[in-house]
């Protein structure tokens, strides 16, 4: 199954979480109350687009660390008409600042249905 990869959104400085939350999220007013776009100068400076009419987003949001921190999706597929999402979280070398990680994947509406999060 195909999917995008969002870029150019961080994690609200009001949002907190405790441990690592995973979200269905089918509305602009929802993903705004979570996410807000950072906007960079020159070329592919602007958040990815989302159109939440024909699509919707799975987000895993790691704690605040200030470890250098990655969350990667590994696969999305369909089964047992359940969306699955197999992603993997990587922490690094610590950093002098705090970083909120997360990952947002758009998916086609067409394959809405009960979404599976697989941390491997």
């Amino acid at each position: 199954m195909s999917f995008t990869e969002a870029e150019r959104y961080f994690v609200n400085n009001t949002y907190n979480n405790t441990e690592i939350d995973e979200l269905k999220i089918d509305t602009q007013a929802e993903f705004d109350r979570v996410f807000g776009m950072a906007a960079v100068m020159g070329e592919d400076g602007t958040p990815t687009s989302i159109d939440f009419a024909k699509e919707y987003v799975l987000a895993v949001i790691g704690r605040v660390t200030d470890k250098k921190t990655t969350i990667k999706a590994n696969h999305v597929f369909v089964q047992d008409g359940k969306v699955v999402l197999k992603y993997r979280l990587d922490e690094g070398e610590k950093l002098s600042y705090t970083i909120h990680p997360n990952l947002i994947i758009i998916l086609d509406r067409k394959y809405e249905g009960t979404v599976v999060f697989k941390k491997e």
